[in-house]
């Protein structure tokens, strides 16, 4: 699994690496079952408290930036922090095709003892399956998009679409330029904040492939 961090030096760097951290699947995800042709679906928990209007910001992003490789994400908000919802039923059925994406608040990162500059990870299958969760800490998204004056959640966007594209290429899922960049510097986060951040043409094809691969479970 891949965990993201950032740390302050002359300027904000970010780094995203492997990491050792596990989380218990949420109870009411079922096992996963015969997958439906058609798009990605994204089971969405925001957890922690923020405006809808943020995040139907953050999904519009992650929702063009793999749009531009091709693949149709259609989005399922099963639990709203904001709105109080306690349950969605259309998030009964977790399938190849599904990944769940999870908006976790503060006490949840100290929870799990992470390191301050520690603000995403992913779960990987360890046999190399496929893998359904990401969990970002929205908390630590917060203070990095006010260190660079970005909109939050155009910052958040990326960083589900990062922590989307670890789960779609399964282990590893690095490269030295584009989205799946080990580091994000001045420069990335410039294009973070004019949306043109995006997966590099390696990684498309990559992700492509894997997500033909979900489609033919």
């Amino acid at each position: 699994m891949k965990r993201c961090t950032f740390q302050k030096v002359w300027l904000i760097a970010v780094w995203m690496y492997l990491g050792g951290l596990g989380m218990a699947a949420d109870s009411n995800h079922p096992t996963p079952t015969k997958s439906n042709r058609g798009g990605l679906n994204v089971f969405l928990y925001a957890y922690a408290p923020m405006s809808v209007d943020y995040l139907n910001v953050a999904k519009e992003v992650a929702t063009a930036i793999y749009a531009n490789v091709g693949i149709q994400v259609e989005w399922r908000e099963c639990y709203l922090a904001e709105r109080g919802v306690e349950s969605n039923p259309e998030c009964s059925r977790l399938t190849p095709t599904t990944l769940v994406v999870r908006i976790l608040p503060q006490w949840q990162a100290e929870r799990f003892k992470q390191h301050p500059a520690v603000f995403g990870f992913a779960q990987s299958d360890p046999s190399g399956g496929f893998g359904y969760y990401a969990s970002i800490f929205y908390h630590r998204v917060e203070e990095l998009s006010g260190s660079w004056t970005s909109s939050t959640p155009v910052v958040l966007g990326h960083v589900m679409a990062h922590e989307m594209g670890h789960l779609m290429l399964g282990h590893g899922g690095h490269s030295r330029t584009g989205l799946m960049t080990a580091n994000w510097d001045r420069k990335e986060l410039d294009r973070v904040n004019q949306r043109t951040f995006l997966f590099d043409s390696q990684q498309a094809k990559e992700i492509r492939a894997r997500f033909l691969k979900r489609q033919q479970q």
